[in-house]
């Protein structure tokens, strides 16, 4: 499972974090996950907390609308997210399963 739908207004979606990154970005498909350049370092939750706020312009929410229900302390994520008000592009071609981004599982 990448992304799923948990109700009509909550979004399920496994992020894989790649901290110290040149930019912030949605790269692709990463092992069943949708993998995530963060430019900040993992300590002291530095990168979580980007995360959060750079999701939160790339679905139109504010960072409260976004949790992280699996894998705070790990580089594979599970996150809530609450009434997106939209899907950013690579993610609808992953689904789509027309991205060419994506890497052998």
């Amino acid at each position: 499972m990448t992304v799923m739908w948990n109700d009509e207004n909550t979004l399920l979606i496994n992020i894989y974090v790649k901290p110290n990154s040149n930019c912030n970005k949605i790269v692709g498909k990463y092992n069943n996950s949708i993998k995530t350049n963060i430019v900040t370092s993992p300590s002291k939750g530095k990168a979580n907390n980007y995360l959060l706020k750079f999701l939160s312009k790339e679905f139109g929410v504010s960072k409260s609308c976004i949790s992280i229900e699996k894998g705070r302390f790990n580089r594979y994520k599970q996150l809530r997210i609450k009434q997106p008000k939209q899907i950013p592009w690579i993610i609808v071609q992953i689904l789509n399963n027309q991205s060419p981004f994506s890497h052998p599982e």
